[in-house]
């Protein structure tokens, strides 16, 4: 309990402005005054006789609090700052002297303490310290120049100057470039970070402090200075403009310059330069101007059409329908066949170079900005095939199409569009377009005169094979005069035989039938026209080619063999020209046995498919095979073994095949006496679609 010893002076304690703590020995508290109360958050009714250890938390605990009450009995006092906790949990900073009280023989009593908060001035101090903390890490941390620079000289310049009526100090600068110089020898550097050592080739700040600026300023530059004495007169916040400076070894630098003033450094005359390192950036700007020329001019003179289409309106939707889960575009537009309309609509012409406004028949560019939906009406199919290139990830698709011009004409063209990942980005696709018109004329020409080619070499081998078509032809006629001399006789009787009669009218039908089929294929080897491809088997049309051989094979006593592969899957081209290939080595091979005996004659026809969808059609024959001369001189136009040869068979065969997408070699039989001609074409799976197109022959 508190007695009147320590509740002496009580009322008195409550007018101190610190707060009052008494407590005895023990630690327990014995007065406790109203400013107490107001620090803590307790009632003095609330802590009388309780101990002050337990009330007050302490910074650094009992222990701590121990050591300070041995110094307060040792020395007599003890004061420092403690940060402790309030009844609330909030943290307060306190200026704590604890004081001994002796009673009147001079012993310890009780320790009296008093306390001032000084919670916001310790929170003012901290923040002060943080916020120079952080100005000192950005100062020397960041990738910035930064320059402290006691500009004070620079304002008593100023004042000076307007001491003597000048008002004007831009005009007044701009016209004394020596005054501009002076002030920025008095414009001293205070402090540097070490980016700006690095930056301006010093070795240590010391190398820059305490010097002026000047040194680092260009003639050139001098304009910016003055503006940046400017933002200061005009009490302006900062400052920023791009300029160039100099290095310590006089090198220049491109920079971006920043002068910023806050209230307090303004009244001390300090400013913060911040200078960026812009070099690279005006290196990569001036770089990209040069290739941007360069560009330009690549664009607009060489001698290629070339078109910057706009994707930017086609992209989303193609990522939409990805996100949708379309996977095959192809699929997508047989599902959908208003969508390629759609898509040309949304591709549109931003710039084309000035080859393609004179190869198109246009006046100027703007006659070709907007949809390309005019262009593609003879082709759709190309644009069709371009975007499932750009849908399936490649970087660019080429195929010869024909387009339309503006003035009306449809042309030839080898057309290229690149959608690299870079321009794909920017929704930006480049296309080329290459006019190849003397080139399909050159191309239509050669083919004509290959045709030309094609169509005597098959006239002279029916020449070749003038008995083996008698004979064909003769063999249905003979069986029509036959029957018909029969069918004579039976109705000559004196009770015809109309059901005799009527069969060998059938066969006499047949033969006719038989007869016309045989000429049909005549007349088909010897037209000329112009190469038709179609979806073949291989499998008719060899045995086509052995019927015109039949009676050639039968008076030379020929074995044929043929052996097929079975299902075989088509093939696309012309099934004369095929024919023609296939007639010419069987008749070549039949050649080659004439001088072998009798029974040693065998000719081997026989089909293969190939693991790479090729079909290998091979003519074995069992003659002397092919001399060392002949093996590398097969197929040159005008050599020939034959006397009477003319040396185009095989030169001719082996542009049939070429044009179909095959190839076609002759070597001698490894196993056995003879040679083995092989030619491939390329098989097609029954579901293509086959497309009508010229063969180059």
């Amino acid at each position: 309990m508190a007695g009147p010893e320590w509740t002496q002076g009580s009322d008195l304690l409550d007018v101190v402005h610190d707060s009052v703590i008494v407590r005895d020995l023990d630690g327990i508290i014995r007065q406790w005054n109203a400013a107490a109360e107001a620090q803590y958050g307790w009632r003095r009714d609330e802590v009388i006789g309780r101990r002050f250890g337990d009330l007050i938390p302490c910074q650094g605990g009992a222990a701590a609090l121990a050591e300070q009450e041995t110094q307060v009995h040792s020395d007599g006092k003890w004061e420092g700052v403690l940060r402790r906790t309030s009844r609330g949990g909030g943290e307060i900073w306190v200026d704590i002297r604890w004081s001994l009280r002796r009673d009147g023989e001079g012993q310890p009593l009780a320790i009296v303490e008093t306390g001032r908060d000084i919670t916001a001035k310790r929170r003012a101090e901290q923040s002060l310290e943080l916020n120079e903390y952080r100005f000192r890490n950005l100062f020397q941390a960041m990738a910035v120049a930064f320059w402290e620079i006691d500009f004070g000289g620079v304002t008593e310049m100023l004042l000076a100057e307007k001491a003597k009526g000048v008002t004007d100090f831009r005009a007044f600068m701009t016209g004394n470039p020596a005054f501009v110089r002076r002030a920025m020898e008095r414009a001293r550097i205070l402090d540097v970070n070490a980016k700006t050592v690095e930056l301006f080739g010093a070795r240590d700040p010391a190398d820059m402090v305490g010097d002026g600026v000047s040194r680092y300023w260009p003639d050139a530059s001098l304009p910016v200075f003055v503006e940046a004495v400017m933002a200061s007169v005009e009490a302006k916040a900062n400052f920023v403009t791009e300029t160039q400076l100099v290095d310590l070894s006089g090198g220049a630098i491109d920079v971006l310059f920043t002068v910023s003033w806050s209230p307090e450094s303004r009244k001390r005359g300090i400013i913060l330069l911040g200078i960026v390192d812009m070099s690279e950036r005006v290196k990569a700007v001036a770089a990209l101007a040069q290739s941007e020329r360069k560009y330009r001019s690549l664009f607009h003179h060489i001698p290629i059409s070339l078109w910057q289409l706009s994707a930017r309106g086609i992209v989303p939707v193609l990522a939409e329908l990805r996100a949708q889960g379309v996977s095959d575009l192809a699929a997508y537009f047989e599902a959908h066949p208003d969508f390629l309309d759609q898509a040309m609509e949304l591709i549109t012409v931003e710039e084309v170079n000035d080859h393609t406004i004179r190869l198109f028949g246009g006046r100027d560019q703007d006659e070709f900005v907007g949809p390309i939906t005019h262009y593609w009406k003879a082709s759709p199919e190309t644009l069709r095939r371009s975007l499932i290139a750009r849908f399936r990830g490649a970087e660019s698709h080429t195929e010869e199409t024909r387009v339309c011009t503006l003035d009306g004409r449809t042309i030839d063209i080898l057309f290229s569009s690149a959608f690299p990942p870079a321009l794909a980005d920017l929704g930006i696709t480049i296309v080329g377009v290459v006019d190849i018109a003397a080139r399909t004329a050159a191309e239509e020409a050669l083919r004509r005169v290959q045709a030309d080619f094609a169509h005597a070499a098959r006239v002279s081998m029916l020449g070749e094979l003038t008995a083996s078509i008698a004979h064909e032809v003769n063999q249905p006629l003979a069986a029509i005069a036959t029957n018909g001399e029969a069918g004579l006789r039976w109705l000559a009787r004196p009770e015809p035989d109309l059901g005799e009669v009527n069969a060998l009218a059938a066969r006499i039908v047949a033969d006719a039938r038989r007869a016309a089929d045989i000429i049909s294929r005549i007349r088909a080897m010897a037209s000329r026209r112009e190469p038709e491809q179609a979806m073949i088997a291989l499998d008719d049309i060899i045995g086509e080619a052995l019927l015109f051989l039949r009676h050639d094979l039968q008076h030379h006593q020929v074995v044929t063999e043929v052996r097929l592969a079975p299902d075989l899957p088509r093939v696309r081209g012309d099934r004369t020209q095929i024919q023609q290939v296939l007639v010419n080595l069987a008749m070549n091979a039949v050649q080659a046995m004439t001088d072998m005996p009798e029974g040693q004659r065998r000719l081997v026809v026989r089909t293969e498919l190939g693991g790479d969808g090729m079909i290998s059609t091979i003519v074995e024959d069992s003659g002397p095979g092919l001399g060392d001369e002949q093996a590398h001189r097969l197929f040159e136009s005008f050599f020939s073994t034959k006397a009477s040869g003319m040396g185009m068979g095989l030169p001719i065969c082996r542009s049939i095949i070429e044009a179909h997408g095959g190839r076609i070699e002759g070597i001698n039989r490894s196993d056995a006496r003879g040679a083995r001609f092989t030619f491939t074409l390329p098989a097609i799976a029954p579901d293509t679609l086959i497309e009508t197109v010229h063969t180059k022959v």
